[in-house]
């Protein structure tokens, strides 16, 4: 059996719960910073890759003589591949708002179930409603993470098959 904390013992676990908490806030906004230039260096990847190839193919096209010749089955496929690469970005940023809606729910839930625990004098121990919106917000997190790998995928395929298709 664990003996009580003296006063002293409990100021410094309130302080090292306090600094603890503050890291968590802090790390969280800089996850959500590093994650936000993530997705837009993703879309700006693609996006700018889509508006090379059609630079490349179309000052090629007005060469008489092009030094370079290129195969637009592959260009056309690589071009495929940028464009579902900038809309699986769409869809990462998507899925990141939902997902940051529904924790933001359960935030608020737990921010009222306190206050009514507060209120009733005694824990209020409903959790149902936060739950279920922590299950939804994790689910948008994880189809966020799986559509922001598959749009880097897709600029990985794209850059690979428009070097296949110049020859």
């Amino acid at each position: 059996m664990t003996e009580p904390a003296s006063p002293a013992a409990l100021r410094i676990f309130e302080m090292d719960y306090a600094a603890h908490a503050a890291d968590a806030a802090e790390r969280v906004k800089i996850q959500a910073s590093i994650a936000d230039r993530a997705l837009q260096s993703l879309m700006l990847a693609n996006g700018g890759a889509m508006v090379a190839l059609f630079t490349f193919a179309g000052n090629l096209a007005k060469t008489a003589t092009p030094s370079v010749h290129f195969d637009g089955g592959h260009l056309k496929l690589a071009f495929g591949f940028f464009v579902a690469g900038l809309a699986l970005a769409l869809f990462a940023h998507m899925f990141a708002f939902a997902s940051q809606d529904r924790f933001h729910h359960v935030s608020a839930h737990e921010a009222k179930r306190a206050q009514d625990s507060i209120l009733a004098g005694a824990a209020v121990v409903d959790q149902a409603e936060a739950k279920k919106a922590f299950r939804q917000g994790s689910s948008a997190y994880l189809f966020g993470l799986a559509t922001f790998a598959a749009s880097a995928l897709a600029f990985v395929g794209g850059s690979g098959i428009a070097l296949w298709a110049v020859a």
